[in-house]
């Protein structure tokens, strides 16, 4: 699950294209499944703080009837810091999660976005599309983790915005 404000800027108008930047806070949830040497399966659950960069091209596609439609490319890096985690039984739904790990250690990712946009006006319209992420093998660690456990994650994401603002 992810949760995203962005604030975008379009620059420079070349031959059509729009250059785009945007700068944003989010809220991201992944899980990895494992196994201990015992055999139990196991769950391990982790909340981020997330702040990503990301730099991109707009390709305006037509205006019909008042509405202007495009297509997004986007790229990016991201950090993230993780808010909570828990370590417990698949089926143990209602386990406690722990706050012990915010701010432990700093995650570093990257991203590809391609989006449809189709606004009405400006800043008022829909967009939708399809947004890949993946976890850098690296992390900045600050202090230890309660569990010491730091998966890498890839992720697939198809989204929705509607935006008026």
């Amino acid at each position: 699950m992810e949760w995203f404000t962005n604030f975008g800027w379009k620059l420079n108008k070349k031959h059509g294209v729009v250059d785009i930047i945007k700068l944003g806070i989010g809220i991201t949830s992944r899980s990895a499944n494992l196994i201990d040497t015992s055999g139990f399966d196991l769950r391990f659950k982790e909340t981020y703080l997330q702040i990503p960069l990301h730099l991109g091209t707009s390709l305006p596609l037509k205006v019909k009837n008042g509405r202007s439609h495009s297509i997004e490319a986007i790229v990016g890096i991201y950090a993230a810091t993780p808010i909570s985690n828990r370590l417990d039984l698949k089926e143990n739904v209602d386990s406690r999660y722990s706050n012990d790990c915010f701010g432990k250690f700093i995650r570093y990712g990257e991203s590809v976005e391609l989006a449809y946009t189709s606004f009405v006006k400006k800043n008022h319209g829909i967009k939708f599309g399809l947004r890949v992420s993946s976890d850098f093998h690296s992390i900045t660690k600050l202090s230890n983790t309660k569990y010491q456990i730091y998966p890498y994650y890839i992720s697939y994401a198809f989204f929705m915005s509607i935006v008026k603002l």
